[in-house]
């Protein structure tokens, strides 16, 4: 089974957030969710969510997938030397990443320089502040071991996109059916 893990600080974007959790645990991939800091955490709108462990207890442990949803949540997890570290060592191992709204220019790109020459979307407008990589303004991009997404509007593709590199095509189509989403790959 794939094992993956979403960090989380507070003022996350809730949507980016849930929808990844939702749509991989329909595919039977587990999901692991982690505080930054804390377990009980405050989303962008006031949504609070309690987290099955901190950063801190798992940061010795490898996932197939670290993913890192968007709102000012992901600004803190940028300044975090134990995020920052978690990341670049999944990301050494070639595991994949996938960064949503802010967090791919911010976490990925400014803070981590991962993005290089690679091809990524974010929140439009952000684009600037990466540093590197090429900005492409569809939804959802993938390059490498890198899944990147615009926003809260593309968080059902963007979970997609995560099931397909981690489960298969046919995983994919199959939650997207059973979400009655329409996609095309």
């Amino acid at each position: 089974m794939n094992e993956t893990v979403i960090i989380l600080a507070p003022q996350f974007e809730e949507v980016e957030a849930i929808t990844p959790i939702d749509f991989l645990r329909r595919a039977g991939i587990r999901v692991t969710i982690a505080g930054l800091t804390e377990r009980t955490l405050t989303s962008a709108r006031g949504v609070s969510l309690l987290t099955d462990v901190t950063l801190e207890e798992i940061e010795n442990q490898y996932f197939d997938a670290v993913i890192l949803p968007g709102g000012r949540g992901a600004w803190t997890i940028a300044e975090s030397d134990r995020a920052c570290n978690f990341i670049l060592k999944h990301y050494q191992k070639n595991k994949l990443l996938a960064a949503i709204c802010a967090a791919p220019a911010i976490i990925l790109g400014k803070t981590l320089k991962i993005l290089g020459n690679k091809n990524f979307t974010c929140y439009p407008g952000l684009e600037r502040e990466a540093g590197c990589g090429n900005y492409n303004k569809m939804q959802v991009v993938q390059d490498g071991n890198c899944i990147t997404a615009q926003g809260p509007g593309s968080a059902a593709q963007f979970a997609l996109a995560i099931i397909k590199a981690l489960a298969g095509n046919e995983k994919a189509l199959e939650i997207a059916n059973a979400t009655l989403l329409t996609i095309d790959f």
